[in-house]
């Protein structure tokens, strides 16, 4: 269960939400009588089954996102949802500021830390670079800094093969979607 609280005019709205609406766990006893999972059934929210089987809308984070630091994991995240394929992703550098969190008087730190990024190259599937230009102004051109995300070609050291899944408790399965599990294909050569 997730609680998410919004403030804004005045006034304020609580809500919680949960991506499960059921989940129902099935002991049996081994021969020494210890209760062991003999399997787990899960029932996702209604908007948690449309996101992801009829919409496809799921995104898929590189394993290596869980060792970035929070600076780069929203640069991640910022390129990720933004970067095409062969088509960089730019936004100026006041813009990327806000969108990860830092006000405009911190605007020289994450500059400083954007560009740290940027040398270390450290971003799992994308590169990024920073570069200034003259915007004009109604008086002078203003020097502005711009962050450009490129996604790089290979986002995925080994292929994903889809499975088809088969799940216990049919009946209570949709039948108007068929559930594919991914593993990676070093794992499934080694199980056969």
């Amino acid at each position: 269960m997730s609680k998410r609280t919004l403030r804004r005019g005045g006034e304020t709205q609580e809500d919680n939400f949960s991506w499960l609406d059921h989940f129902r766990v099935v002991y049996a006893e081994d021969v020494r009588g210890e209760k062991r999972v003999k399997y787990i059934e899960v029932t996702v929210c209604d908007w948690f089954y449309r996101a992801v089987l009829r919409d496809r809308r799921l995104a898929a984070y590189d394993l290596d996102y869980f060792t970035l630091t929070p600076i780069q994991r929203r640069l991640y995240e910022i390129a990720m949802f933004h970067c095409q394929p062969d088509q960089p992703f730019t936004l100026g550098l006041e813009e990327v500021a806000q969108r990860m969190g830092c006000g405009a008087a911190r605007l020289r730190n994450a500059r400083a830390e954007i560009t740290k990024v940027a040398e270390q190259d450290s971003l799992p599937g994308f590169s990024l670079s920073l570069h200034s230009e003259k915007v004009p102004t109604a008086g002078r051109p203003r020097l502005q800094t711009f962050v450009t995300f490129t996604a790089r070609h290979a986002q995925r050291a080994r292929p994903i093969v889809p499975q088809i899944a088969t799940l216990a408790g049919s009946d209570d399965v949709r039948s108007d979607e068929q559930l594919k599990v991914y593993e990676d294909v070093e794992m499934a050569s080694e199980a056969a």
